[in-house]
């Protein structure tokens, strides 16, 4: 319900900023999962990308690096655990969190503790009455309004738990081949 009134009361261009804004935020998560899996060219796109969209993006609200051709990479622990060869385990469906598998669901304490700025700013300022929540539950309602128009394909499915493992996992190899996966292990 708080996504659907956020996606009400803002239009597309607010919407977008925000996520432009919380994406350019996490770059260093990206940044940092690109050394780990030694790929500096990589790790120098994200910096350069951060950079850009910080500075000429104001803040990151803009995203002037893809006008420019920076390219927008998206890695995390989970990946960078795939390549230097942990297998991937059974899929899990956890509460709060979704889809999962037994390796990918270290990206969440790493990535969030060691790599994520809004963590970082939360273990080391005193904010009183909770207000250090607000940029990570703004964050998690810009993530849910995004996912209300792929839900149709969610309810439409014969076996929906199938079906978001599937596309889960098919994701996730997307996402460690770079976009382009060996047919061998899609099918």
């Amino acid at each position: 319900p708080v996504a659907v009134g956020y996606s009400k009361v803002t239009n597309p261009p607010v919407r977008r900023s925000v996520s432009n804004f919380f994406s350019n935020l996490r770059m260093p998560i990206t940044v940092a999962n690109d050394l780990l899996q030694a790929r500096p060219k990589q790790a120098l796109e994200g910096s350069g990308r951060f950079l850009v969209n910080l500075t000429l993006g104001i803040g990151g609200i803009f995203d002037p690096a893809t006008a420019m051709g920076i390219p927008d990479g998206d890695t995390d622990f989970g990946i960078t655990l795939a390549r230097w060869g942990v297998p991937e385990g059974d899929f899990l469906m956890l509460p709060l969190v979704g889809p999962t598998t037994l390796r990918d669901v270290w990206r969440l304490p790493v990535d969030s503790y060691f790599f994520d700025p809004l963590s970082y700013l939360t273990r080391n300022h005193k904010f009183h009455h909770g207000v250090y929540y607000i940029p990570s539950v703004l964050y998690l309602v810009s993530l849910r309004a995004q996912a209300i128009d792929a839900e149709s394909f969610l309810e439409s499915a014969y076996d929906p738990y199938a079906f978001l493992r599937d596309a889960y996992r098919q994701h996730r190899l997307y996402k460690l081949y770079d976009g382009n996966p060996p047919s061998s292990l899609l099918g």
